[in-house]
């Protein structure tokens, strides 16, 4: 494994950390480090969020215009629905982005390969 590890650019600790931190949800630091599983399962989950989130903002916006009282009431029910999916999948990114910040920190994860990220932090 040493041998891969040193033929590979190493991956830097900090560079890992800072991108996790500014952009988590778009996986950029997993994608960095050739974890590529996670950073698409959190790349998904923000596409997934921001499509609920786009479609609750539209819900609203038709339950407004909507001269039908049985309708604003079924509307407003799904933009709720809708908005506190959002709310749950906002939760789990708060923690995961917290975890994240933590295992970088503490240089706790490895690249795709398995070799460590250069300490650099």
């Amino acid at each position: 494994n040493t041998t891969v590890c040193t033929a590979n650019a190493p991956k830097s600790q900090l560079t890992a950390f800072l991108l996790s931190f500014f952009v988590m949800p778009t996986g950029a630091a997993n994608f960095y480090i050739g974890q590529n599983g996670l950073g698409g399962a959190q790349l998904a989950l923000f596409l997934l969020t921001f499509i609920i989130s786009y479609v609750s903002c539209c819900i609203k916006m038709c339950a407004k215009g909507s001269s039908n009282e049985g309708g604003k009431a079924i509307l407003g029910i799904l933009s709720c629905g809708t908005g506190l999916i959002s709310l749950l999948i906002g939760l789990i990114f708060l923690a995961w982005w917290i975890a994240d910040l933590v295992i970088f920190a503490n240089n706790q994860r490895t690249t795709g390969n398995g070799c460590p990220l250069t300490s650099d932090l």
